[in-house]
């Protein structure tokens, strides 16, 4: 269940909590031939949470929502977004992102509804899905079918949401059977890659492979754990960043343009789809929504 709220015409009396706070500053960027100065603050974060009881089904689902406030006017971050040279997929092609391509799926307003919003759902919270049900849903799937354990233990181990961490995965390895998934042989070793990590649009397979083999990624079990640290350390638990939702691994809000997982524009969005469908398949778990509101 999905509570609908529209963020720019509803304020709640709440009580206000601090979440990273720091200044950003950003300096020296140029977009169409203009230098911008910027210094601005995430400042605050307003939170309210419900409990949803379906009796006829017996489950009990928790469903909290946060606004981020950020200091930055929207038309400044798309501006500065575009200049960092987003990518989009035309044609069967990667190509460079016109200023409406990211209005598209920058704008948080326009995807905060059903599927879409799951690209607000908070990553660093466990959704508390059991081991058994865990591994029906990654039956057939690859590489990745009977690793339920490893997911569940790595989300644990970094404080990362397990329905999270399978999403990514299944979006990445095509449902546990990509080349990374299957493994790869690198400089003599067969290594794995399932998440996709540092597999850039030039070159997926090699700097993928690459990278896993520099990370020691040898075998399924410890791409699946070694990149859930990976992503834990550098986003979603970053010391400064803490991008913990899709939409800020992507878009970064809290110093646009900069520190990005991904180059797509869509990528938030094709994530949150696949996230989406797994939580239908567990009516138990828990979700908390971060929705970020620009000045």
């Amino acid at each position: 269940m999905v509570i609908e709220t529209n963020m720019y015409n509803q304020f709640l009396e709440v009580n206000s909590t601090k979440k990273n706070e720091f200044l950003v500053e950003v300096s020296e960027i140029v977009n169409r031939n203009m230098n911008i100065e910027i210094a601005w603050e995430k400042p605050y974060k307003t939170t309210y949470s419900k409990t949803s009881e379906n009796i006829e089904m017996e489950t009990t689902s928790s469903i909290n929502e946060t606004y981020s406030n950020y200091g930055i006017p929207l038309e400044m971050a798309l501006n500065i977004q575009k200049a960092s040279n987003p990518m989009v997929s035309k044609n069967g092609k990667w190509v460079s992102a016109s200023l409406n391509d990211i209005k598209s799926y920058c704008i948080p307003n326009r995807y905060n509804i059903n599927n879409y919003k799951y690209q607000f759902l908070d990553l660093s919270e466990p959704a508390g899905i059991s081991v058994d049900i865990m591994k029906k849903y990654l039956e057939g799937k690859g590489t990745l079918s009977g690793k339920e354990n490893v997911f569940i233990q790595a989300a644990e181990d970094y404080h990362l949401n397990e329905i999270y961490l399978v999403a990514h995965s299944l979006l990445e390895t095509g449902n546990g059977t990509s080349a990374l998934a299957q493994g790869v042989m690198y400089k003599g070793a067969k290594v794995y890659n399932m998440y996709g990590i540092k597999a850039i649009d030039s070159n997926p397979l090699g700097e993928g492979a690459a990278f896993a083999y520099k990370m020691g990624w040898t075998t399924p079990d410890k791409a699946i754990e070694g990149g859930a640290k990976y992503i834990s350390e550098q986003y979603v638990n970053h010391d400064i960043y803490a991008q913990d939702t899709l939409y800020e691994m992507r878009w970064n809000p809290a110093s646009p343009g900069t520190h990005q997982y991904a180059t797509d524009v869509a990528w938030a969005i094709k994530q949150a789809k696949r996230i989406e469908e797994i939580y239908e398949e567990f009516e138990d778990a828990n979700k908390t929504f971060d929705i970020p509101v620009y000045r």
